[in-house]
C-alpha cells in the first residue's frame, strides 16, 4: 500500500513520511509477524541515553495523539526482531521512526528553526 508524502510539523520538529517507492526492502527471515501487523508503530530507543531520541520520541507521540492517530511504541533495545526489522529496513535513518506493515513510512528530522524543517 503506497503511502502519500505527507510532511507534518510541530514547533522546531517534523515527521517526513516517505514514499512507498522509497522505501528498501528486506528478505522475510522470521520478520513476517511485524511486516504483517497492520498498526502503527514508534520505534524508538529510549534506553539510548541520548536526549534527542527521548525529545524526538515525545514530539513524534504529542503529534499523533493531537490527531488521534492510534499507535503503539517498540523500544529496539529490548525487542530483538523489532531491532533487525528496524536494521534491514531503516537504512541511514535514526531512530525514532514510524512503522506500519514492516515499513518504516515516517521519521524525525530535527533542525533549530522552523523555516529549516524540510521534506527529503
Amino acid at each position: 500500500m503506497p503511502y502519500a508524502s505527507v510532511h507534518l510539523l510541530y514547533q522546531t520538529h517534523s515527521i517526513l513520511l516517505i514514499p512507498h517507492h522509497a522505501i528498501m526492502a528486506g528478505g522475510p527471515q522470521d520478520l513476517s509477524e511485524l511486516e504483517k501487523d497492520p498498526r502503527l508503530f514508534l520505534y524508538t530507543s529510549l534506553t539510548a541515553g541520548s536526549s534527542h531520541i527521548v525529545t524526538a520520541t515525545s514530539r513524534i507521540e504529542t503529534i499523533l495523539r493531537a490527531n488521534r492517530i492510534p499507535f503503539q511504541y517498540i523500544d529496539t533495545a529490548t525487542d530483538e526482531k523489532a531491532k533487525r526489522l528496524w536494521v534491514r529496513r531503516a537504512g541511514k535513518r535514526k531512530l525514532p521512526a514510524l512503522v506500519k506493515e514492516g515499513f518504516v513510512i515516517g521519521v524525525c528530522e530535527y533542525s533549530r528553526t522552523r523555516e529549516e524543517a524540510t521534506t527529503r
